[in-house]
């Protein structure tokens, strides 16, 4: 399924800490190691709660000694939440950012950080002092001092999602389109965010989509009229069968996310007919008997009609062995290698592996053609042709390598592209 990506705005619970940068100033001296003196740190939020929407300021002032002077260097602010009460921050898990102290008077020196947060609760804050070369690294997360209650909701107004195909059947081969209509209220406006569509399918009947299975594909939701936006989404099967959709829409700042699986208008039965035509699959070893440590080569030619012409896809080569006799190989021990058929003429394609066995005694194929939009899957382990006789032994290991390795191809998936 192929998916076109879109960014949009979410309403998450991360908090954006802006860093503001100030300036450093320099002390003449120097101090000898293992002989910092320890700065005073005292911070505070600007509000001990605000409104969500709104943003709030920390400032952490450091003082030193008269002797010293102003300290120099970082605080870096980082913070924990959202949480249900004020929580001394320890290991933050919602953003920081550094910022460089300013000096002023009295031996203080200070910085701030502005905060916006993305959900209501409570956010508390760890604000870290790197030191210099004259004071000591000190930290603060005082509860007191340094938690913010972010007071509102989000996401609480439920939007109606609506979704429909532009066809309810349609013939193999062809193109249909689901459209999602996600409709808000008067006073939140139109919804935001995306919708992404997800399909299940082939099946033998309308059955709601709950575990896709057969691709997906992301929109951005589109504004209209009346408190409206719409994404849509072009389904392109290829083959037969009923395919149903489960449209999720990813809420916004405004909006909860809702989904919409309904049989009754996100179904699609896609007819007519694909792979009925068997096609032929001859195999041949060559040579059918080779000394342990060399190779030989197992080719398989898939053989069409004139209306579909030369067979496409892939064949996939495995072996059994070594055994004491020529025996048809079901449940493959060595390998597998695939490769893609190579199209000759006479409608027919051919692919080819070699295997180079390590041991003596016989080795038997199972040659398995994958089908394609015109040929159903065939497989081959006739021992007439699919069998070789490795003789004497030089202990190394057997391997089956694709001549013709595969290259990625069309997926027979339902294939669904956002618009």
């Amino acid at each position: 399924m192929t998916v076109r990506r879109h960014l949009a705005r979410g309403a998450g619970a991360l908090l954006l800490v802006a860093l503001v940068v100030g300036t450093t100033a320099g002390v003449s001296g120097a101090k000898a190691k293992g002989h910092l003196a320890t700065p005073t740190l005292k911070t505070a939020v600007g509000s001990a709660t605000i409104a969500l929407g709104s943003t709030d300021t920390d400032t952490a002032t450091v003082t030193g000694t008269s002797h010293l002077g102003s300290p120099t260097g970082t605080v870096t602010f980082s913070a924990c939440g959202p949480t249900s009460s004020a929580t001394p921050c320890t290991a933050p898990d919602a953003g920081s950012a550094s910022a460089g102290l300013s000096p002023g008077a009295r031996h203080r020196s200070t910085a701030s950080a502005t905060i916006d947060p993305g959900s209501p609760g409570w956010y508390c804050f760890l604000d870290q002092y790197t030191g210099d070369a004259h004071y000591k690294p000190v930290s603060d997360n005082n509860a007191g001092t340094e938690c913010l209650d972010v007071t509102g909701t989000t996401s609480t107004s439920t939007p109606k999602l609506t979704s429909a195909l532009g066809s309810a059947t349609i013939a193999l081969g062809s193109t249909d389109t689901d459209t999602a209509t996600v409709t808000g209220t008067a006073s939140a406006g139109s919804p935001t965010g995306t919708v992404t569509f997800s399909a299940c399918g082939p099946t033998a009947g309308a059955t709601p989509c709950t575990a896709p299975n057969a691709g997906s594909a992301t929109a951005e939701v589109s504004p209209e009229s009346g408190d409206r936006s719409v994404a849509s989404a072009y389904i392109e099967p290829e083959t037969t069968g009923w395919y149903c959709f489960l449209d999720q829409y990813s809420g916004d700042g405004n909006y909860s996310a809702v989904s919409d699986n309904d049989t009754g208008s996100e179904c699609l039965d896609v007819t007519g007919s694909t792979g009925t035509s068997t096609p032929t699959l001859r195999t041949s070893l060559s040579p059918s008997s080779v000394p342990v440590g060399t190779s030989a080569v197992d080719t398989a030619t898939v053989t069409g009609a004139a209306a579909a012409g030369s067979p496409t896809g892939t064949v996939t080569f495995a072996a059994c062995g070594p055994t004491a006799s020529a025996t048809p190989c079901t449940s493959p021990n060595i390998g597998p290698a695939t490769a893609e058929l190579s199209p000759e003429s006479g409608d027919r394609a051919d692919a080819s592996a070699t295997i180079t066995p390590g041991a003596a005694g016989w080795y038997c194929f199972l040659d398995q053609y994958s089908g394609d939009g015109s040929y159903s899957a065939v497989s081959d382990n006739d021992t007439a042709t699919e069998c070789l006789d490795a003789t004497a032994t030089d202990g190394t290991a057997t391997k089956v390598t694709a001549t013709r390795m595969a290259v990625p191809r069309r997926s027979t998936a339902t294939v669904v592209t956002a618009r």
